[in-house]
């Protein structure tokens, strides 16, 4: 719901070039105290500036400043090793890394076991066993030696002794079975997701036996006119320990050329301001609602603390995916890329039974704290009399509940959310399914709470008939093609005129039609405006597959490069690029690198709104449509991989 209620705010960041030299960096402007912390403030970041006021006082200051002063402050950064894999830690790092659900993560470390390439996968442990097996560890170290990809992180450890001993074997942690780690070498090269998997617990598994990773990190910052604050950071890889096991070499980062001296004045060579907007917190994903079910709902990233509350848990990591798989196909999530969403059908139903009273069907402390209670009657620290007592109980409380409630007292709090326009007298109410108001025998109005997925709140209701337009927004409506993101839509509520509603009226069958309705607030013209730019569209060829979503495929047309189903379509494609952008023709090897990879190589000459010319690179967007990213900061003059 914090997506919902989530509305843009805009905000200015400033970024500095400074230069002494041939040396040249830049550096974030930030306020000088950090922004304090809680509820509805995590917007509040330290290089955001919100008042206009503010943004114009530093940008004058700027204008007028010519030196400033720069103070390096070095430290190092050590991050200890991570421990082998057990099946939700799996599962999380697969959705993250690759995307992969929890089900595809779970089937292919099945399919690696009944191959005998991988111990058993359905495991809770992320321990190995002291007694039985690290007598036993130079022999499962050289089991999988052979592999190329390995043996060069094998000879390491072998070399500096492995590490880590009582952390990863600990028999007090290995519960019906241990962590996961390979057991052999495939003799027939693996593919697909059966390959980054086995790969995966190999590297995490091998990982786990080497000394911490050290970081070189180096902090400037840059004064300019006595307090106005910038800054800039370099981090570079010291001391690789566990991170060879992952591929990285020492010097892997982004670093900072050292000053001549510190602190040092350098020049301020120029500035610029960056307009932008908040955006809500991105939707969970398979990784997050893992993590979730293992601790009860708690965010959680420790995994000490995520061991202390695997017994307050929701089902067992061999169940969860299974879980999540039963709410998708029974519409109660959206499966959106590797992201999750819950459906209107899902919405209505949590929003009911919080006002049933019966809020323990979706409480997840309630339902770990049963999963631990029936863990206790397993263990005899709990005797079943007991628990089935306590659960008849609670199962009596809640059945009360449920067939008590009258569908009139559901919504007394939302009985008056506004009048309807023109109708000064009628109020809006709430109601199960929507919003309602009774206009008499002649008119009907009735709005669905399901907007194209969006769930209308009734705060959004009450702005709508508030504003004497009848308008209100943003609200994120969910995209209608798989991958994309949310997109923000202002909504007007709209009359029918007579004709339309007469017809309608025609079509009725039992109950008077709603004359009222919602509609997307520009939405007509953009429809129009689309279909005269589509209007006899012709395709000319194939161009290639967008990995992005789902490789849908890719053609060229006569007017620009776009999903094959959208070819001359009016509605929104799933991507595109148009042939010109910013006065700038794209050539068919720009759009394959475009929809392939995501992202065109730098590009030059395109042409700005005030007739300059400017280098980028064009990304795909997660709506489907093409960002600008403009020339990387590593990437430029002074600044590049080395420590201070």
């Amino acid at each position: 719901m914090e997506i919902y209620h989530h509305r843009p705010e805009p905000y200015w960041e400033i970024t500095a070039t400074f230069q002494l030299g041939e040396l040249s960096y830049e550096g974030s402007w930030q306020h000088e105290k950090a922004p304090k912390s809680g509820e509805g403030n995590s917007d509040r970041k330290r290089n955001r500036i919100f008042e206009r006021q503010l943004l114009d006082a530093i940008v004058k200051r700027l204008e007028q400043a010519k030196d400033a002063t720069a103070v390096d402050q070095s430290s190092e950064q050590r991050q200890r090793a991570p421990i082998p894999y057990d099946l939700t830690s799996l599962q999380k790092d697969a959705n993250s890394r690759f995307g992969m659900t929890a089900k595809q993560a779970l089937d292919s470390a099945q399919r690696l076991y009944l191959n005998k390439l991988l111990t058993y996968p359905r495991t809770d442990s992320r321990h190995l066993s002291k007694a039985k097996m690290l007598p036993e560890l130079n022999q499962m170290l050289g089991q999988i030696s052979d592999d190329s990809n390995y043996g060069s992180i094998i000879k390491q450890i072998q070399s500096d002794g492995a590490q880590n001993i009582n952390r990863v074997f600990d028999d007090s942690k290995v519960t019906d079975h241990h962590a996961i780690i390979p057991v052999s070498l495939p003799t027939e090269p693996l593919s697909g997701t059966d390959q980054k998997i086995y790969d995966m617990v190999v590297r995490q598994f091998l990982a786990s036996l080497m000394g911490p990773a050290t970081y070189s990190r180096v902090e400037r910052i840059t004064k300019v006119d006595g307090d106005l604050q910038f800054k800039t950071t370099g981090r570079v890889l010291k001391v690789a320990g566990w991170r060879f096991a992952m591929g990285d070499e020492v010097g892997k980062g982004q670093g900072l050329q050292a000053l001549p001296k510190n602190p040092q004045t350098v020049t301020l060579a120029k500035h610029e301001v960056a307009e932008k907007e908040t955006k809500a917190k991105p939707r969970m994903s398979e990784a997050n609602i893992l993590a979730r079910m293992e601790s009860c709902g708690k965010e959680i990233s420790d995994e000490e603390l995520s061991d202390a509350m695997r017994d307050k848990g929701l089902g067992t990591p061999a169940t969860r995916a299974d879980t999540i798989e039963r709410l998708i196909r029974r519409e109660y999530v959206r499966r959106q890329g590797k992201f999750l969403q819950p459906t209107p059908k899902a919405i209505r139903l949590v929003e009911m039974l919080h006002e049933v009273g019966a809020r323990g069907l979706v409480s997840v402390e309630l339902t770990g704290e049963m999963e631990q209670k029936l863990r206790s009657v397993a263990n005899g620290d709990v005797s079943r009399i007991d628990y089935m007592k306590a659960q008849r109980e609670l199962a009596t409380s809640l059945a009360e509940q449920l067939r008590s409630f009258s569908f009139d007292d559901l919504y007394e709090d939302e009985r008056n959310l506004g009048a309807v326009p023109g109708h000064p007298k009628v109020q809006v109410r709430a109601t199960p399914w929507g919003y309602q108001a009774d206009l008499g025998e002649d008119e009907a109005f009735f709005l669905w709470k399901d907007l194209r997925g969006h769930v209308l709140q009734p705060a959004t209701i009450r702005q709508l008939l508030a504003n004497e337009e009848a308008t209100t927004g943003p609200i994120p409506l969910p995209s209608r093609h798989r991958g994309q993101e949310d997109h923000l839509v202002n909504i007007r509520l709209v009359r029918m005129e007579e004709a339309d509603y007469a017809k309608l009226l025609a079509a009725k069958k039992k109950r008077l039609p709603s004359r009222w309705r919602l509609e997307i607030v520009g939405e007509r013209e953009q429809i129009a405006a689309h279909a005269e730019a589509t209007a006899g569209e012709d395709l000319i060829s194939t161009l290639c597959t967008c990995t992005k979503f789902d490789d849908v495929e890719i053609v060229e047309t006569d007017r620009r490069y776009v999903d094959r189903g959208h070819v001359g379509s009016t509605e929104r494609p799933v991507a595109e690029l148009p042939k010109e952008v910013c006065k700038r023709p794209i050539s068919r090897s720009e759009a394959e690198a475009y929809f392939r990879d995501g992202r065109t190589e730098l590009l030059s000459n395109f042409i700005s709104k005030r007739n300059r010319a400017f280098n980028a690179i064009l990304f795909l967007k997660g709506n489907g449509r093409h960002g600008f990213e403009f020339e990387n900061r590593s990437e430029r003059k002074g600044r590049g991989k080395g420590s201070s």
